[in-house]
């Protein structure tokens, strides 16, 4: 109907269709053709946006999968390439999780409006709208929009409908994923932190030791505190318990050749010049005799007697049957209180300075006939270093102020213990001993060092509540605990096999022999040459016993003469061994590594001479770590794309008469009888009013959809009714 025109009002010229313009059955053919094709109903740019947009969705998370994926492997040690590392050095990794996830929400975004798109068309030709949805869905079609505008219409298009049951969910699933795809490049940063990677191999100077003048390294080894917790390289057998033995087994450790703990801390490869010492403590129950455990000075105590191995008993000791019994006199804690067993109080001793010993642990770096009488060797050397561990079990079965004869009483209570319980057989026993052998000889060999971890190098911190030292990390990286941990929760360097390793000279007129004599001087001296005696220590001996020679040693008691015992972090670091794994290997094992460490790298800081090395370290930055914020945004992506893929089927299955990015059709196909008494009034309404206008004429709970008329022939929104001829 044609309103009047007022005065003021501008006239125009009404639309109407040119003289020459086609037949309405031309047009009408024509959009019927139109509407049977899927690109038609999509159109070009809509087609473009998905399918380019689908291909754009996987050229961004290319570069992001290998910056991850390469990431990962520099994290578990392996050696990156070379892009990686240039990545890495110029900070670009947050500039290239930038620019991804910026074209990746540009093209989510894109693809979720065309999405929106499809959804609306799905839902107002299928599913059903009410009436005052009508005009939202169809205008949508032509101008697209973000799927959470589907939030705030009347109602979800939940019409109980399988199909109304989908659509929602894929609605839902298309706002979750467009907000979160929003924080993907936070998701992606968060997997960042501060890594470790190897850096490309190079040419470094190692230090070598090669003191020829002779210097020793005579200090107070025992009587220091370490002044680091030096990593290594280790590669080691399981630890043997056996009948009356406790075994190490060959733990072949190579200390790192640098003085400085960055370096120590960051190696990851090296081959060449590097000194190997077998650290293997072999503990068993010796053979004692004539015994005297003399009381006079409670201050100090001494077991005498005489030791010797078995012959036969032990398959990893050699030369048994030739060794003689040999004397010792070895102190033993102070008795000026009665201690219980929890508190230390063991002790060490050099039988007789080590002269008169011929019993060989099997398996030594270089055989003994390789000495070749060489008298710059001390006896120590011919001969596996035997050292004895005396331990007080109860000081209060100990008769003071005399000297008594005791002998053997038992092994403590087990066949596999390697103590021999001694006592006098009235009172229980009171001191329990065994014999610890190790090889002190030391060679440097061209060997290879590898570990995809950083190093550790825990310190020993003093507890003022308990006055004592923390030694948990110490012990561990010693592997002084039982199970012994794997090498990267050492933090310990992996040692190659020893048939990869090489004999190592440095100069055409210094023999790897040489090389040999050196090391195991300098490092054998470091473990028996500070131990202390009597006269060194300062002790005030009775009259009666001023020229009896005790043989040198230390304890490892809190309560001992302060002059004659270890230092309380060495005291620690053993007893805390004892108690936790009961194994004295492994104890006296833990001691004679920290004690040559000592003395190596005191060592290494005076000399000058090196030789070149092939040498790997790690450098420090922060890229990815983890997969877990990589492994949700690719996930949120792939949603998105089912989603998409879905609703493109559904799209192509369910609609006939929605032409996306069309406006004058979505205008045009919202006009019908069913709205056009909305539609005269609506110009000066807003959408709450014609809401309780439709509820006043009875349309609300009504589902409205497009369909054609097959009449009329023209498609427009319809009341749902089965007696209408629409399809």
């Amino acid at each position: 109907m044609a309103r009047p025109r007022d005065s003021g009002a501008v006239a125009y010229t009404p639309l109407s269709a040119p003289d020459n313009a086609h037949s309405q059955t031309q047009d009408e053919s024509t959009v019927a053709n139109k509407r049977t094709s899927i690109w038609a109903r999509l159109g070009t740019v809509h087609i473009l946006i998905l399918v380019l947009g689908s291909i754009m969705l996987i050229l961004p998370v290319l570069p992001l999968a290998w910056l991850w994926a390469e990431s990962m492997a520099a994290a578990a040690g392996q050696e990156p390439s070379r892009a990686w590392i240039a990545v890495i050095r110029a900070n670009w990794t947050a500039r290239i999780v930038t620019i991804c996830t910026a074209i990746l929400r540009t093209v989510v975004t894109t693809q979720a409006s065309v999405t929106t798109a499809m959804f609306a068309g799905i839902i107002i030709e299928r599913v059903g709208a009410p009436l005052v949805d009508g005009p939202f869905y169809s205008i949508t079609r032509a101008l697209s929009g973000s799927p959470s505008n589907f939030l705030w219409t009347s109602s979800l298009p939940l019409r109980g409908t399988g199909l109304s049951v989908v659509i929602v969910t894929l609605i839902l699933l298309e706002v979750s994923v467009t907000m979160a795809v929003q924080l993907l490049s936070t998701l992606l940063l968060a997997d960042f932190g501060n890594g470790a990677f190897t850096g490309p191999s190079n040419a470094t100077n190692v230090r070598i030791l090669n003191d020829y003048g002779g210097t020793t390294l005579s200090q107070p080894w025992w009587s220091m505190p370490p002044a680091a917790g030096w990593t290594f390289a280790e590669q080691s057998e399981p630890s043997v318990t056996g009948p009356k033995f406790d075994d190490t087994g060959h733990t072949y450790r190579a200390f790192l050749p640098y003085p400085e703990v960055a370096q120590r801390t960051s190696i990851r490869h090296l081959r060449g010049p590097v000194t190997i010492i077998d650290q293997r403590v072999v503990c068993v129950q010796p053979t004692l005799r004539e015994l005297r455990l003399d009381a006079l000075n409670i201050g100090y105590p001494r077991l005498s007697g005489q030791i010797a191995i078995a012959n036969s008993t032990y398959p990893m000791l050699q030369m048994t049957e030739s060794q003689p019994y040999l004397p010792f006199t070895c102190a033993l804690t102070s008795l000026f209180t009665n201690f219980t067993r929890a508190q230390a109080q063991t002790s060490l001793c050099w039988p007789n300075d080590g002269a008169g010993w011929n019993v060989s642990v099997e398996g030594r770096l270089v055989p003994p006939l390789a000495l070749i009488n060489d008298s710059s060797l001390d006896a120590y050397v011919d001969a596996s270093a035997m050292f004895m561990l005396l331990d007080i079990v109860s000081s209060a079965a100990i008769r003071r102020g005399v000297t008594q004869e005791v002998h053997s009483v038992g092994n403590n209570g087990s066949t596999s213990s390697p103590w021999v319980m001694l006592g006098n057989g009235a009172d229980p026993p009171s001191v329990r001993v065994t014999a610890c052998m190790t090889n002190l000889d030391v060679e440097m060999f061209t060997a290879g060092l590898d570990s995809k971890w950083e190093g550790s190098e825990p310190t020993m911190s003093w507890d003022r509540s308990t006055e004592h030292y923390n030694t948990a990390t110490t012990l561990t990286q010693l592997g002084a605990i039982h199970p012994r941990q794997p090498l990267d929760h050492r933090g310990v360097l992996a040692l190659t096999p020893r048939s990869d390793w090489q004999s190592f000279s440095s100069s055409g007129n210094v023999s790897a022999y040489q090389h040999y004599v050196v090391n195991t001087q300098l490092l054998a001296d470091a473990v028996v040459g500070s131990l202390l005696t009597p006269q060194t220590a300062g002790v005030d001996f009775t009259p009666e016993h001023r020229n009896q020679m005790v043989s040198a040693g230390v304890i490892f008691s809190p309560w001992a003469s302060a002059d004659y015992k270890a230092h309380d972090a060495h005291i620690d670091l053993f007893q805390d061994t004892l108690n936790q794994t009961q194994s004295p290997a492994m104890a006296l094992q833990a001691l004679l590594t920290r004690i040559c460490q000592m003395a190596y790298y005191d060592m290494l800081q005076r000399i000058d001479e090196s030789k070149v090395a092939e040498a790997t370290f790690s450098d420090a930055a922060v890229f990815p770590t983890q997969w877990t914020g990589f492994g949700v945004g690719m996930g949120l992506l792939l949603v998105h794309w089912v989603v998409v893929a879905i609703v493109v089927g559904l799209f192509a299955r369910y609609t006939r008469h929605s032409l996306l990015g069309n406006h004058w059709q979505a205008v045009s196909q919202v006009y019908s009888e069913d709205t056009a008494a909305i539609l005269e009034k609506a110009d000066r309404m807003n959408d709450r009013d014609v809401k309780r206008w439709v509820k006043s004429k009875g349309h609300r709970g009504k589902l409205y959809s497009f369909a054609r008329d097959e009449g009329e022939g023209r498609v427009a929104l319809r009341v749902n009714r089965p007696d209408l001829p629409f399809k």
